[in-house]
């Protein structure tokens, strides 16, 4: 999220808003991964 502190929202497209929501999804599942790979409970 980089991203919104260099640039006014006015000037982000909406692709570049969508990439970042699917970026964020992405690390988010990544990290319940990881998780369940330490044998932790995934919490939902």
């Amino acid at each position: 999220m980089k991203g919104i502190y260099k640039t006014s929202i006015n000037e982000y497209t909406l692709d570049e808003i969508n990439t970042n929501k699917h970026k964020k999804r992405r690390a988010r599942r990544a990290s319940e991964k990881k998780k369940q790979k330490k044998g932790w409970k995934k919490r939902e």
